[in-house]
């Protein structure tokens, strides 16, 4: 899968509210676990800077979702 479709794929994976786990996603576009990382690196900071969205890490369940962000 090329990185364009890859970003979508989570994009529109987190957009749904369905968790998403790295081994997962490096199954489905054919990556490694550093380049899935990286793509959600890539998406969180486009949520984060054009839609007030952050992407949260569950460490139990080892997956990542999509959070509203704290407010201080």
């Amino acid at each position: 899968m090329d990185k364009s479709t890859a970003l979508l794929f989570i994009y529109d994976t987190l957009i749904e509210e369905k968790p998403l786990t790295i081994s997962e996603l490096c199954e489905t576009c054919d990556c490694s676990r550093r380049t899935a990382l990286r793509y959600i690196k890539n998406v969180r900071k486009y949520l984060l800077n054009y839609h007030n969205q952050v992407i949260a890490y569950d460490r139990k369940k080892k997956t990542f979702l999509l959070s509203n962000p704290k407010k201080d």
